[in-house]
């Protein structure tokens, strides 16, 4: 099975993330989220890279760790873990799993543009 197969045939239920454990998201890291893009790897599972350069190094987010996200990301490892920040990464993947809380970040971002 390639890896676009298997991503079809993935649940799509929303990964169970407690928000009250973290900050709320942050509306440039919002901005930043959208010049990436994702590939679903296994349920709540992705892999993420920058648009402008597919061949640089890729991150691994889990949305499904516990019932807080995880990235790879010096920025989540440094700000995420302890201080419940969540990086671009996390909520590139977010929006592609089309969770509400980021969705309503990116129509709030979206306003503040305006």
């Amino acid at each position: 099975m390639t890896a676009p197969e298997l991503s079809n045939t993935l649940p799509n239920t929303l990964p169970p993330i407690n928000f009250a454990k973290l900050q709320p998201i942050d509306m440039d890291r919002v901005g930043r989220a959208m010049e990436y893009t994702c590939r679903r790897i296994g349920h709540g599972q992705y892999d993420v890279w920058d648009i402008k350069e597919p061949l640089m190094v890729h991150k691994t987010v889990d949305l499904c760790s516990n019932d807080v996200p995880r990235c790879d990301c010096g920025d989540f490892l440094y700000r995420g873990e302890d201080k419940g920040v969540l990086c671009k990464h996390i909520i590139c993947c977010l929006i592609a799993e089309s969770h509400p809380v980021a969705i309503q970040a990116v129509v709030d971002w979206i306003k503040a543009k305006r």
